[in-house]
């Protein structure tokens, strides 16, 4: 498999927050002798965009390259917090890194920096690019455990032609190990959190955004019977057992969530396992298959590959039959489809 760093681009933009992960991006590729410039995106409207404006200021400083800075404010609002934030209030559990990476991250970001002039955009995530049947795929990144894949699955190939990953290949370990032998200011920087402009409250995030949505409701059993009252369905997810606050002379979590009802219906932890799902709003890297498909697949990020078979239903509608029931698999998510480390696909739970 020939990994898409032994052709590099001559003129790369490098995504860069200020971390150890894209700042040793970037220092790779100049040590490959590419000419690179560092690009940080200003999206939260939160003191988190001049931080990692400053933090990527002071490594790119250290580099010797150029340093810009892109406010896309509005869009990432329009197009990620105002849907995560819907997506919980429709009963759903969304996965807000999926949706930038395919409309802002890589999409307008992308766009600007290839129209300063770059032939490509550079990040600092785990993952790897490489050619399959004269075609480039996702493939998993060298270190297993930090593998981002699963958040780039709705990646088009048109997209891949112009990203590079460096990461790809080295475990974090490496990582940090190339950052303090460079001497960045970012080789001790803290890990990165999964939703970046979300505090650990995401609760009140969302009621504050959206408080007219916020309302109590019903928690029932399978059979409609009511055991308590919720303050609002945007507080839970399926598989959840802290907040129902009912007593039971069992454990029970939340199964399902009705948003149409407003109500949670909780059942015993037996109750969460599931030997199918379906996805819709699919995307297939080499264009959606026509009949069954052996794969395994991913129904969270941090969740291990597991055998199924992905079949063809309605018009962008998939099943995806488990070799094993599995628990709490839960709408919103995607469910994403590999073979061996081959990225296929992916799409959204229902």
């Amino acid at each position: 498999m020939t990994s898409r760093m032994e052709n590099l681009p001559k003129r790369i933009g490098v995504a860069m927050s200020g971390g150890v992960d894209s700042s040793t991006a970037a220092w790779t590729l100049r040590e490959r002798g590419c000419e690179v410039a560092g690009f940080t995106m200003a999206h939260t409207g939160s003191d988190a965009d001049a931080r990692n404006a400053s933090a990527a200021r002071a490594v790119c400083e250290h580099l010797g390259i150029a340093h810009h800075v892109i406010d896309l404010r509005d869009a990432f609002r329009a197009l990620v917090a105002d849907y995560f934030c819907d997506a919980y209030f429709r009963g759903l559990t969304p996965n807000p890194c999926v949706v930038c990476n395919r409309t802002v991250k890589f999409g307008l970001f992308l766009d600007r920096i290839l129209s300063m002039g770059y032939d490509a955009m550079a990040t600092g995530h785990y993952a790897r690019i490489a050619p399959r049947g004269g075609a480039l795929f996702l493939t998993r990144a060298a270190d297993l455990t930090k593998d981002q894949t699963y958040f780039l699955y709705r990646l088009t190939r048109d997209m891949l032609k112009r990203i590079v990953f460096p990461n790809g290949e080295f475990t974090k370990a490496r990582i940090r190990e190339l950052a303090a032998g460079a001497g960045l200011p970012a080789q001790s920087a803290p890990e990165s959190q999964e939703a970046c402009f979300v505090p650990k409250d995401y609760g009140a995030f969302v009621a504050e955004r959206m408080p007219e949505r916020v309302k109590q409701g019903r928690i029932v059993d399978e059979q409609g019977k009511l055991l308590g009252w919720h303050e609002g369905i945007h507080l839970y997810t399926v598989g959840q057992r802290r907040g129902l606050g009912v007593a039971a002379p069992e454990p029970l979590y939340v199964l399902r969530l009705d948003a149409a009802e407003n109500q949670i219906v909780a059942a015993p932890a037996h109750r969460l396992f599931r030997s199918s799902l379906i996805t819709r709003d699919n995307v297939f890297a080499a264009g959606p298959p026509a009949q069954p498909l052996r794969a395994t697949v991913k129904i969270r990020y941090n969740a291990a590959p597991v055998p199924a078979v992905i079949e063809p239903r309605a018009k962008d509608e998939f099943e995806v039959l488990f070799d094993a029931p599995q628990r709490a698999v839960t709408p919103g998510q995607s469910a994403v489809f590999y073979d061996g480390d081959t990225l296929l696909g992916g799409g959204i739970i229902q």
